[in-house]
Parts: structure tokens; sequence; C-alpha cells
């Protein structure tokens, strides 16, 4: 039954991630007519990255973004607001009737300061409890220098933890972070918050520093979003949530379990893995049709409009070569498209001996990765069609944990 089961499912994996044409030689994937591309309707209503008017569409946040008041557009949506929305809006109404629509930088740097805590307000000191100086894994590196520099890695850990106020949860409507019940480690930088494919590689070190308590929390923290808003986004921001990342959450739970055994917690989540699975497979597929046959094609597919608030000016600036607002459109839902891929941006969207020019980006190619080599498809896809993202193997990887799970949980 086992066998049968998990055939079915590999089964599925061949005709439900991606559209797959084995040809003799090439293995090449292509789709090259407009008719062959059918977009779900579901994809065609085009909303803001979220609902905040201060954090994500809307005129205060272009006044401020483009009065380029900080280095990064990023740092002022991470800002925390000092009263509710709707008074901050009234306030930035009255600046700028005051100002006759027209506020200098000076003007728009005296209402951010007035209005809005510093970025990171969120967060309180906190060092896992889980960390340990000497991990098991240090003793195995005999070399001096590289088990100091591992002995280093290590101590970063308590440098990227991050815990939440309790104000986050009890005035959320005050923060663009997404409140999550348990410490995390960050990437760091100007990434304070989780990233979710970022998260894969920070557990497989957390685990091999045998910070399983850090580990299980940062598990559940994605399962409560998964459980809030239906899958997992970019990062932990509200300005995230129209966009995820390569769904890595089941191999994350994968190698907890190797490392654990914690049955117990997949039992008590398995049916949220589920849930953010089948996000994956309704919301980020669409169906092609070629040489008379039907296939299901998985892409990774962001579609709200404007530009990315945690880079407002920059996208907004760049966007000024397009000469319409479709155009303009398209180009803002390309860009997040690059960033769910996780991507962003590095030159795997090269076009193969193109240029730097970006006309419509009417340009997509879809790859697939087999085994031990790589296979490119020289295709191009019709306007109109976001980003086919190369997350066969994401998604392939997502089958395999997804059937693996399942087995363990019903032992």
């Amino acid at each position: 039954m086992l066998r049968e089961k998990t055939s079915n499912i590999l089964r599925l994996i061949s005709t439900a991630c991606c559209l797959i044409i084995v040809m003799q030689e090439a293995h090449v994937i292509a789709a090259t007519s407009k008719e062959e591309i059918a977009v779900p309707s579901k994809m065609t209503e085009r909303l803001p990255p979220c609902s905040s008017d201060i954090y994500c569409h809307g005129e205060l946040l272009h006044t401020i973004q483009m009065a380029s008041i900080y280095r990064d557009s990023k740092t002022f949506v991470d800002m925390k607001l000092k009263q509710a929305a709707p008074e901050t809006l009234a306030l930035f109404r009255k600046m700028m009737y005051e100002t006759h629509e027209s506020p200098t930088r000076e003007d728009v740097e005296r209402f951010v300061t007035e209005n809005f805590e510093p970025a990171g307000s969120e967060f309180e000191d906190w060092v896992p409890m889980d960390w340990r100086k000497e991990p098991k894994f240090l003793r195995k590196i005999h070399d001096i220098e590289l088990r100091k520099f591992a002995s280093d890695l290590n101590d970063i850990w308590k440098l990227l933890g991050r815990k939440m106020k309790d104000d986050v949860k009890i005035n959320e409507h005050l923060y663009s972070i997404i409140y999550v019940p348990n410490p995390v480690i960050v990437p760091g930088g100007r990434f304070r918050e989780f990233y979710y494919w970022d998260s894969y590689w920070i557990i497989k070190g957390l685990l091999l520093s045998e910070m399983y308590t850090t580990v299980r929390g940062m598990l559940t923290n994605f399962v409560s979003i998964v459980d809030k808003i239906g899958f997992i986004p970019n990062g932990g921001r509200i300005y995230y949530t129209m966009r995820s990342q390569p769904p890595m959450l089941l191999p994350m739970v994968k190698v907890y379990l190797d490392a654990t055994n914690d049955y117990l917690w997949l039992k008590e989540n398995l049916w949220l893995l589920e849930k953010e699975f089948d996000f994956w497979m309704t919301n980020r597929t669409i169906e092609v049709e070629k040489d008379g046959r039907n296939y299901t094609l998985a892409r990774y597919c962001e579609n709200s409009n404007g530009p990315r608030p945690e880079s407002y000016s920059e996208d907004y600036m760049t966007s000024q070569s397009f000469r319409t607002n479709e155009e303009k459109d398209n180009y803002y839902m390309e860009l997040k498209t690059a960033a769910e891929s996780g991507w962003d941006f590095s030159s795997r969207w090269f076009i193969t001996n193109g240029t730097n020019k970006v006309p419509l980006m009417n340009r997509t190619m879809v790859m697939y990765k087999r085994r031990h080599y790589y296979v490119p498809g020289p295709s191009t896809m019709p306007n109109n069609n976001r980003k086919v993202g190369s997350f066969v193997d994401d998604v392939y990887r997502k089958h395999i944990a997804y059937t693996e799970l399942k087995d363990m949980s019903n032992d």
C-alpha cells in the first residue's frame, strides 16, 4: 500500500509540477503560442501588496518614499506607528494641506519623526536559551583555524536572534511586522524579520548547533502563519503577503524530524503542512496545452499592483522608462515575481546573448532541473504572463518531503 501511494504521488509530480516535453536529445520545455497559455481567472484581479494605506500603497507611502529621507526604502515601511492609521492619515492630510500639496524633504522628515518610531522597535533583547558555546560538531574539526571559524559562526546565532515584544501581539495594527509567538533567527542587516527560504539554511545550521528548541519554535511560527493567512509569505512583514518564496517548509520539517524524531509535532501540525502545500498547487499553477495534450505548469507569480513597498523609490524610478501605466504595472509584477523566486536579482533571469534593456518583459524562461543535469527551456512566453519560475525542483522536493512526512505521521 505504501509503495502504491508513493508511486501515485510520484506520478502526480510528473504531471502537476510543470510542462515537461521530453525530446529525444534536448529535453526542451517549450510553450510558444499565446493560445497555449490559459491564465487562471483568479490571477487577473490586481490588488495592492496589502490593504494598509500606510505600509503598502497610497499617497502617504508614495510621498514619504519619494522624498528619500532614508537611503533604504525598507527603513520607513519597517517603522511603528505612534497612533492608529486613521489618525496618522488625518495628520498627513493636514501636512499636505499646509504645504499646498508640495511638502519639502524637511517637511516629510518632520512628519515621519513625529508620527513613527524607529525601525526595529518591535524587538526586545533575546539570547537563545538552547545556545551552547561548544556544540558537538566543533570537536570533529581538527584544524585550529577552521574550528575557530566554525565557533565564530556558532556565536552569530546570539547576534541574529529576535524576540517580538508583547506589544506587537496587543497592538499589531501599529506595526508592519507579522506577529509570531516564538523567537526567530533572522538573516541580518536590513532583514530584521524572518524570511521564508532563508530559514531553511538557518534551520540546518541551528540543528548542527543542537538548537532544537529554537528550530521547533520557528517551525511553529510558520504553521501559525499558514493557519492565519493560508501560506508563508516572502518575509515577516505585511507588505510581503501577496508573494511567497520557494516552498521550503516541508524540507525544513523533514530535516528537523531527522534530527529530533519529534513526531508529536508532526501529528499536531500535518494538516497545516497540507494547507500550505495546497496553496502552491492551487495558486501557483497554470494550464498549458502542447501538441494536443494538457499540462499543469508550476510557476512563481506575484500579481499585485504598484512598486514593492520595501524598494518603493527604486522600483518607481526604474519604471519611468516605460510609457504606459499598463507597462509599468507589468514591470512591477515582474519584479515581485522574481522576488518570489528568491533569486532577486541574479543572472538567472538574463536572456542569453541579450542586453540589459528591459522591454515588456515578455521573455520568460522555463527551466527544468533533472537529477544530475540542468536543462534550460529556451522559449518565450506571451505578454501579460508573470515569470514562469523555475521552482520545478522546489515543488518536486516538496512532494517528496510531503510523502515521507505523511508516512511518518501514520506510523
